[in-house]
């Protein structure tokens, strides 16, 4: 039961947190948002590691699981950044929550024998997502502003972020075994700032230091928080009982963001999109009955 409180917990802190980087995704740019955001997640958690005395290893048999961590959320974080930026939600969202299908196919591998169910839920993810994609709307990308990008980069991009997630949801929790929680995530949080450092480098100058762009300060530190407590709560329950639940229930984040995005911005569901969002929230939260 930890573990599923540990996932809801993420998928609230998520849920605003992916509302809120439409604003500065737009404002700064995908990379230069998700730097500001992840840098200052990183310092955040190094001055928790060094204020609470929290052992940090970095040899190399513990150290590349919370690396391989990193650089998977950084792919994620980045396809996320993109996804969002054109928008829209009722068509990024169930996409990028689509994950818990890698987490199956991941148990299968290691051995575990699929129950009808399973396959079931997973067939409903895949085939509410492509309704999803199918029936939404050219125009509902430009809900809350112009849209830098077309509807086929938003699906990549959100595919990539799912498929990142998958990964850095797994390495980081098989990761506990060996580290505190709070360190796996710092170590994970500075791999991935040095993974996206060179993208960030390789802009314009323009676009790295955007004009105006100090003002999105306290918006960036706020998201910054909610990006660290939910990836924590999800590592953190990698020392508890079915570790996994917590990932796949934190996959509800795509909801929560998804009512936020209606009540705030507007953005328009239609009664087919509708439908196909309500099989892949659904069905992830049938796999959450069994990992």
């Amino acid at each position: 039961m930890n573990s599923i409180l540990f996932g809801t917990a993420a998928a609230l802190s998520w849920g605003l947190h992916d509302l809120l980087i439409r604003f500065i995704g737009r404002g700064l740019g995908s990379v230069t948002a998700l730097m500001s955001v992840l840098a200052i997640g990183a310092v955040g958690l190094g001055a928790a590691v060094l204020l609470l005395g929290i052992p940090l290893s970095i040899e190399p048999g513990r150290l590349w699981l919370p690396a391989l961590s990193g650089l998977a959320y950084a792919v994620a974080c980045l396809g996320l950044y993109r996804a969002i930026a054109i928008g829209p939600f009722a068509l990024v969202a169930p996409i990028i929550a689509s994950y818990p299908v890698l987490s199956v196919a991941w148990a299968i591998a290691a051995g575990t024998k699929p129950a009808i169910l399973d396959l079931v839920a997973t067939a409903a993810i895949v085939g509410g997502v492509a309704i999803v994609a199918r029936y939404g709307r050219s125009e509902d990308t430009a809900a809350d502003g112009p849209r830098p990008g077309t509807t086929g980069q938003a699906i990549v991009a959100a595919l990539c972020s799912s498929a990142g997630f998958a990964v850095a949801f797994a390495a980081g929790q098989a990761a506990t075994d060996s580290q505190h929680e709070i360190a796996v995530t710092a170590i994970a949080r500075v791999v991935a700032v040095l993974a996206v450092l060179p993208l960030f480098a390789a802009q314009p100058r323009h676009e790295r230091y955007p004009t105006g762009g100090r003002r999105y300060l306290p918006l960036i530190a706020l998201i910054a928080t909610l990006d660290v407590a939910a990836i924590a709560f999800v590592v953190t329950a990698g020392s508890l009982p079915s570790p996994e639940m917590a990932a796949v229930v934190a996959s509800g984040f795509g909801v929560v963001t998804i009512l936020l995005a209606r009540l705030f911005l507007k953005e328009p569901i239609n009664l087919v999109q509708g439908v196909g969002i309500a099989m892949v929230f659904g069905s992830v939260m049938m796999l959450a009955a069994r990992y």
